[in-house]
């Protein structure tokens, strides 16, 4: 397949011309116009979007329709992305909502759809929109809802400073989940323990996430934030919308000064009640 007189997306410019394509790979890019090919008209040609922090999409929630969310997203332009968990929001519970999520994957009905991102619910009750009751972790349940996922849980986001978190952290790490940190009031060498256990993701940086009790009156206290901004290994996961809702423009500017494009990664956040 070929497609012309598109504007070509690359990683430092954006170029007119045609983009070559055999087996579902890219061949060759050029800045001719290539014959027989299909016209874009000028449309932009790009790689897919990756998302790894979304709720659901078209206005349904990933427990409930997982394979029209993907599909929304896919037919927009997200060509991978992982189904987001958040706290207790899934009926029927978070293991049938993975089992459900799995199912999708696995029916190949979603081929966007490639994992599963736990947001919780192993996290401080005092953070999030709508607050919360303390879940403690359970080993019994982690466990099942592994089980449950066939493999397929590729992040989860929790609060180190839960009883139980080291633990957990172990079995997230030799299933190869990587950790994420957010909705904690943990100090940076709290966070800084659970590096063994590949913990290399702040979970959309500046929103939700917490500080320990400042130690110097008049002063801010490092938390998560700083941890996150401060250490080399960590990326920083960015809600960056256009109102500012979830990061103030000045923090966003913060963000990318600290981690640089590499490490910095944008999410949708996407949630099916219109937010």
């Amino acid at each position: 397949m070929i497609l012309t007189n598109a504007k070509v997306v690359l990683k430092n410019r954006i170029m007119s011309g045609s983009v070559a394509v055999h087996n579902g790979r890219i061949k060759h890019i050029t800045s001719d116009t290539l014959a027989n090919g299909i016209d874009c008209k000028g449309l932009l040609v790009g790689p897919g979007f990756i998302d790894t922090h979304c709720h659901g999409g078209d206005n349904k929630w990933f427990f409930d329709d997982p394979v029209a969310a993907a599909n929304f997203h896919l037919q927009n332009g997200t060509t991978s992305m992982l189904a987001s968990f958040w706290r207790n929001a899934a009926k029927g519970g978070l293991t049938g909502a993975v089992s459900k999520v799995t199912a999708a994957i696995e029916s190949a009905q979603a081929p966007n759809l490639i994992g599963i991102h736990m947001e919780g619910p192993y996290i401080d009750k005092e953070f999030g929109s709508e607050g919360g009751t303390a879940h403690p972790i359970d080993s019994a349940e982690y466990r099942a809802i592994i089980k449950a996922s066939n493999g397929f849980i590729k992040q989860w986001t929790f609060n180190p400073l839960q009883k139980g978190a080291a633990a957990f952290a172990q079995v997230c790490f030799d299933k190869d989940i990587k950790l994420g940190i957010c909705y904690s009031k943990a100090a940076p060498a709290d966070i800084a323990e659970f590096a063994k256990f590949g913990l290399n993701i702040g979970n959309h940086i500046m929103c939700a996430t917490g500080k320990p009790q400042t130690k110097f009156a008049g002063t801010i206290e490092s938390g998560s934030d700083e941890y996150v901004l401060s250490s080399d290994h960590m990326f920083a996961e960015l809600i960056c919308d256009s109102l500012g809702a979830h990061v103030r423009h000045e923090n966003v500017v913060i963000v990318y000064r600290c981690k640089g494009a590499d490490r910095t990664m944008l999410v949708t956040d996407y949630c099916a009640d219109g937010d």
